[in-house]
């Protein structure tokens, strides 16, 4: 038992080098340099595109070509990061298209089953499903366009 008390002082901070480091770098709050911030914002968007969350990225991107051109002085590097945006945004345009798609058929099976036992909001389901559907359309023509 004795052992087992020595062990445990062992791994109070005061005692072991490792944890005093440990514990000193944990209260110390770590900057973050621009260089960070533009691969954190770049990660963040290529999430958003694979998620289809339209609107949180296009919040988020003009904030980070903002930081491109803080972060790169030099035209290729920031021409590089407006591609890799756009890359994303194709991206987010198909995801997105798709997301909403499905979403519509979702809708239209759940409208034509509410219609089939007389519930109240099948109308409801039926709008739902054609906004889906046509939301879902207006991506693929932004994309069609943006690819054309």
């Amino acid at each position: 038992m004795d052992k087992i008390h020595q062990n445990l002082e062992f791994i109070k901070p005061g005692l072991n080098p490792f944890f005093t480091a440990l514990a000193s770098s944990q209260s110390q709050p770590k900057t973050i340099t621009p260089v960070q911030a533009l691969r954190e914002g770049m990660r963040r968007l290529e999430k958003l595109a694979e998620a289809g969350d339209v609107r949180a990225f296009q919040l988020a991107r003009p904030e980070v070509l903002k930081l491109s051109e803080a972060v790169h002085s030099d035209g290729m590097k920031r021409l590089e990061i407006q591609v890799q945006t756009k890359t994303y945004e194709c991206t987010l345009l198909l995801n997105a298209s798709k997301g909403l798609l499905q979403k519509a058929k979702i809708a239209e099976r759940q409208a034509k089953e509410a219609e089939l036992i007389n519930q109240a909001n099948c109308r409801e389901l039926w709008a739902n499903a054609q906004k889906f559907q046509k939301l879902g359309e207006h991506f693929q023509q932004k994309l069609r366009s943006f690819l054309g």
